[in-house]
């Protein structure tokens, strides 16, 4: 399983979604192999409330995640320390 989140991309920002002028070649060969959305929802229309969102599987309101500069308080299991608990490597690049 490999999750990728990136910072301020939007889907402009990738060869695999049209762009002939940015080259992602190895993104480009993931989404080719994989799975490429053509449509998707978020959480928050910020980065962080919407990374807290998926990483928690929880509204951004129920994890007090509002601004951009919110902390996502600890009592939150996030998906990767559930992976871990459960016995799968889980590792950050």
């Amino acid at each position: 399983m490999l999750f990728i989140l990136s910072d301020d991309q939007s889907v402009p920002d990738l060869g695999c979604y049209g762009n002939p002028d940015l080259h992602t070649p190895n993104l480009d060969k993931l989404a080719k192999g994989g799975a490429l959305f053509r449509q998707f929802f978020t959480a928050a229309s910020q980065s962080v409330p919407s990374r807290a969102s998926l990483l928690t599987g929880r509204n951004v309101l129920s994890v007090d995640v509002l601004r951009f500069s919110s902390p996502l308080p600890r009592e939150y299991a996030t998906f990767p320390e559930i992976l871990r608990k459960n016995g799968y490597y889980v590792g950050v690049l």
